[in-house]
C-alpha cells in the first residue's frame, strides 16, 4: 500500500487533522465561520480538484485500458472523502444535496478532461493533470451561490 511505503501521506494527514481539531473552533468562534464560508468552500474545491485528479490517475498508473474506470475512479475518489467526512460529522452529505450547489460535477467534468486529454493530445501528465486540476476547482467555484442545479 502506497501509504505505508510512503508515511508522508500520513504524516500531513495527523498534521492536517491535529490543526482543523484545535484551529477550527477559533475560527468557528472568533470569526462566526460556518462550513459555508468561502474558505471552507474553496479548500474543499482544492480538495475535489486533487482528487479528481489523483483519482483519475490511479487506474491508468495501473495500465487498465478502460476509460469508463478512470472517469469512475477520479469521481468516487473526490466525492467519498467528503461523504466520509459529513457523515464523521453527522451532516446530510453535501453531494446529495439536489437543491444547493453542484458537488459532484465538477470533479467528473475534471475527471472526464483528464481522460480525454490523455488520449487525444500530445500534452505531459503534468499539464494534463493541471488542466483538469483547474477545470474541477474553478468550476467548483463557480458554483458557489450559483442557481445552477441537476435535476
Amino acid at each position: 500500500v502506497f501509504w505505508i511505503q510512503k508515511p508522508i501521506f500520513i504524516q500531513i494527514s495527523f498534521f492536517v487533522t491535529l490543526f482543523t481539531f484545535y484551529v477550527w473552533p477559533t475560527l468557528e468562534q472568533r470569526f462566526g465561520w460556518k462550513d459555508s464560508h468561502l474558505a471552507i468552500c474553496t479548500a474543499d474545491a482544492f480538495g475535489l480538484g486533487a482528487f479528481s485528479v489523483l483519482g483519475t490517475q490511479k487506474p491508468i498508473g495501473m495500465d487498465l485500458k478502460n476509460p469508463l474506470a478512470w472517469v469512475l475512479s477520479g469521481l468516487i475518489s473526490s466525492c467519498f472523502g467528503g461523504i466520509t467526512r459529513d457523515v464523521l460529522c453527522s451532516q446530510k452529505p453535501r453531494v446529495l444535496y439536489p437543491d444547493r450547489t453542484l458537488y459532484a460535477t465538477p470533479p467528473l467534468l475534471g475527471s472526464i478532461s483528464y481522460t480525454l486529454l490523455n488520449l487525444y493530445s500530445q500534452l505531459n501528465t503534468e499539464t494534463v493533470a493541471s488542466i483538469a486540476f483547474l477545470v474541477t476547482f474553478l468550476f467548483r467555484v463557480l458554483c458557489f451561490g450559483n442557481p445552477i442545479r441537476m435535476p
